[in-house]
């Protein structure tokens, strides 16, 4: 196994920051599992620093942050790190969790074809919405917290030795806690109204390739 992690969080705009910042605890704990940790932060998620860090270290999983299509994920300044159709031969024999919009639709596949291991991601949009009344510390956004989370199982649980099936199976159930308890009658307005969101994302997220796949 090669214990080396790439990352990317670009942070140009307010959603792009929840991420960046949501981001840490995972390159945190990879770093005290002994983790060689890739950290793109920034303008440091161009496609030139991307193409040279993956093809020089050869890391095991890729965790993307950032926007994406249904054949494509972005990084700092929209600028694309990895097309389908062009480029995504790069992710061979990785196992790869893009925390983008839709890019489980038709890249994820390409991707999997092409000799990616496991492809965990969207096929639909990625909804993130934020608490309207914190400001500052976006990890102190209970609202996000909600919907990211979550999301975060999916990286320390593969990192903590588990297969992608367990990640992404870790991942769900406990956005569906989340969500009946946005739902429930203690709830208040603004999870409520909020809920349909998390639902979307339970229902988009997406598996693809092998199940048992590990780093």
């Amino acid at each position: 196994m090669n214990k080396t992690i790439l990352i990317t969080r670009p942070d140009d705009d307010s959603t792009l920051n929840l991420l960046f910042f949501w981001t840490e605890p995972v390159v945190i704990l990879a770093k005290k599992k002994n983790f060689v940790v890739l950290d793109l932060k920034s303008e440091k998620s161009s496609k030139k620093v991307f193409d040279s860090y993956i093809r020089k270290n050869n890391p095991s999983l890729v965790f993307f942050n950032g926007h994406g299509s249904d054949n494509s994920i972005e990084g700092f300044n929209n600028e694309i790190l990895i097309t389908g159709g062009l480029d995504e031969f790069l992710l061979k024999g990785r196992v790869v969790y893009s925390r983008t919009c839709s890019s489980a639709s038709l890249l994820g596949p390409r991707c999997i074809k092409c000799g990616c291991k496991a492809f965990i991601g969207y096929d639909n949009p990625f909804w993130l919405p934020r608490s309207k009344t914190i400001y500052g510390n976006p990890l102190k956004d209970k609202m996000a917290e909600r919907f990211l989370a979550p999301t975060n199982l999916i990286p320390t649980t593969l990192i903590k030795g588990h297969t992608a099936s367990d990640a992404h199976n870790r991942s769900k159930r406990e956005m569906s806690k989340n969500y009946r308890e946005m739902v429930s009658s203690i709830s208040t307005s603004e999870e409520r109204k909020l809920s349909f969101f998390l639902y979307c994302n339970i229902v988009s997220q997406t598996l693809i390739g092998e199940p048992q796949s590990v780093l």
